[in-house]
């Protein structure tokens, strides 16, 4: 079988430098920096207590539309993925029968599943308060949570799954779904990945040494990386929809 060309023909992004695609570029041309303090976190004994924080997006999540029910049990960046997701679809201007398509895919990542859903029950268990244990520590922690919740949301009958990698998760579940579409195996794909923020995740970074000394200095700088190689620590949904390209062509004219 000739290998199938492949087109992106839709985009959804949740960052810290804005809640849509279009924002985030404007902010990116404009050279603007998503850092923000995390005051909270001094008393932590964290170094670094800036992050690249969403903030105000509760305004357009409740405009989504998510059910409650689903919406109870997705962790933070389940959600980013949810709103990527829904805008990268609408971007792509794909039918409902396509999307709910058992040739459509679903490869959606996150680096790890919900720390503070697994810290809060793993501090109930330990303390004796097993009985109070929510139904929905599984469902938050586990790393398949954010293909689970973006399948849910927009009843994809394909394959769905999630790959984890670190900070590559995002980039190889659009690799993924390019290979899976190339191969002839679906015609189209929901692709990417998304973070939170959590304060055990970057006392972790700063045990390994790869977290920076920055105290919170909100705003004054838009690198990821210094010149020791050290990071600054942030949370995102992203979103490509990919079809085959011929597909693309037809519901682009």
């Amino acid at each position: 079988m000739t290998p199938r060309r492949v087109a992106i023909t839709g985009v959804g992004l949740v960052s810290c430098l804005g809640h849509d695609y279009a924002q985030v570029v404007r902010a990116l041309q404009s050279g603007a920096s998503g850092l923000r303090a995390m005051p909270e976190w001094e008393s932590l004994g964290l170094k670094s207590r800036v992050a690249g924080a969403i903030v105000d997006i509760e305004s357009k999540l409740e405009r989504c539309p998510i059910p409650k029910k689903l919406r109870f049990a997705l962790p933070e960046a389940s959600k980013y993925c949810c709103i990527a997701s829904l805008d990268a679809v609408g971007d792509s201007g794909l039918p409902e029968a396509d999307v709910q398509s058992d040739r459509t895919a679903c490869i959606v990542g996150t680096g790890i599943g919900s720390v503070g859903s697994i810290y809060a029950g793993g501090v109930q268990v330990h303390s004796g308060e097993i009985a109070k244990l929510s139904p929905l520590v599984v469902l938050k922690g586990m790393a398949s949570s954010s293909s689970a919740g973006v399948a849910n949301l927009l009843k994809i009958h394909g394959r769905s799954y999630s790959i984890s990698s670190a900070c590559s998760t995002s980039s190889h579940s659009i690799g993924t779904a390019y290979e899976l579409i190339r191969c002839g195996i679906v015609d189209r794909a929901i692709a990417g990945g998304g973070e939170e923020v959590h304060p055990l995740i970057a006392a972790g970074f700063q045990a390994l040494r790869f977290a920076g000394p920055w105290g919170s200095r909100e705003g004054r700088d838009n690198r990821v990386w210094d010149k020791l190689g050290r990071f600054r620590y942030g949370h995102a949904g992203a979103y490509r929809h990919t079809r085959r390209e011929v597909h693309a062509k037809r519901h682009r004219r």
